[in-house]
């Protein structure tokens, strides 16, 4: 058992390495290479997709809760199965991870069920006596064909909360890897920094103990980052030092040159860039309130899964500035060496891969996203 650890609980402060604009500019950015095939009906938003041996893909529409299958050769979109409880349903449209021969697991990380695909065909949720199931108990970031599964385990707050104490904290999260290889065995391989949170108490009883805890989340929260690839690593996107750390198949580790950043401080117009943007993406509702918590530097990434690339190496979206709103996502090899960094329009983002394709989507003034197809070559 490997078992890499870092402080339980931390102040939220980053030591982030800085570099002028002029030095970061002249750093190997690219573009993609131009789309080869697209698909003339929108979607709400593409929050996962999983390319089937025949080209096709299962997407999951996280917005409308559809699973759509796609089709670039008949330009076609049609329909799997609908929201529900019965025969060809589903509880909610969630991630999708790749299975062997064609299958695949969608998997409700909160409600803890997964249903099961075989090509566009539904054949049911898993039950909760299978044994990978029953191990995890339902609860996975990541699967993949080789019978290995990803989780975290939260920890107890290491102090007690006090009254009026209102200090910005990050848990620690173990990271466990449930392997179904040849015989069951399970892992605590790493631990993961959680997005930072204020926690103060609410009612408190006669002994000073609190009876209940308020917690506070601030804008752009980022916690610690990971990924499972098709063949069995493990990615890390780590904070402080910004960095990708690599655990081996075989328990060994990778660590990730550190990352040089732009120091970016949050002042007035960066938080005006962020509320515009939440209210592009969710209307109002989705901005920030006037008593927010802000950090005082722009986090080095977004707080959303990396992306595996064909060849098995990663792309990690950085977050988005009123300095540099373009979307970038730095591509890190098996080294931990960032290899260049792709820079997309502010309304493109990368979706997913295929086995030699990157797919992205664009984003119309309606809010309304188109799919793309692109060659990828390394």
């Amino acid at each position: 058992m490997s078992l890499l650890r870092t402080a339980l609980l931390a102040p939220i402060v980053f030591a982030f390495q800085t570099v002028d604009l002029a030095t970061a500019s002249a750093q190997s950015r690219q573009s993609l290479l131009p789309p080869s095939d697209s698909i003339g009906e929108p979607f709400s938003h593409v929050g996962s997709l999983r390319e089937l041996s025949s080209g096709r893909l299962l997407v999951a529409d996280f917005k409308e809760s559809r699973l759509r299958l796609t089709d670039f050769d008949a330009g076609r979109v049609q329909d799997v199965g609908r929201v529900g409880s019965g025969p060809d349903e589903y509880p909610a449209v969630r991630p999708l991870f790749a299975r062997g021969d064609d299958s695949t697991l969608m998997i409700d990380r909160t409600a803890r069920r997964w249903l099961l695909l075989h090509r566009d065909s539904i054949l049911g949720l898993v039950s909760t006596a299978d044994r990978a199931f029953a191990a995890t108990k339902g609860n996975v970031l990541f699967a993949n064909a080789r019978g290995e599964y990803l989780s975290t385990v939260g920890r107890p707050l290491g102090s007690p909360v006090r009254p009026g104490a209102g200090e910005l904290w990050r848990d620690t999260l173990d990271l466990a890897l449930y392997s179904f290889l040849r015989t069951e065995r399970i892992d605590t391989v790493s631990t993961l920094l959680s997005a930072p949170r204020r926690t103060s108490a609410g009612e408190v009883a006669s002994d000073g103990r609190p009876r209940s805890i308020r917690f506070d989340f601030p804008v752009l929260r980022v916690g610690e980052q990971v990924l499972l690839t098709r063949d069995g690593w493990i990615a890390i996107a780590r904070l402080d030092p910004y960095r990708i750390d690599w655990r081996r198949p075989d328990g060994r580790w990778v660590a990730g040159a550190v990352i040089e950043l732009v120091h970016v401080p949050i002042d007035r117009r960066e938080r005006e860039f962020v509320r515009a943007r939440a209210e592009r993406a969710g209307g109002r509702s989705g901005e920030p309130r006037d008593d927010a918590l802000w950090p005082s530097a722009l986090p080095p990434f977004e707080n959303s899964p990396m992306l595996e690339a064909p060849d098995g190496t990663v792309l990690v979206a950085r977050l988005p500035s009123a300095r540099a709103p373009e979307r970038r996502y730095d591509h890190v090899d098996r080294a931990g060496r960032r290899l260049r960094q792709f820079v997309m329009a502010e309304n493109r983002r990368i979706v997913g891969f295929g086995r030699d394709a990157v797919y992205t989507v664009r984003v119309d003034d309606d809010g309304l996203e188109w799919l793309f197809k692109h060659p990828w070559k390394r």
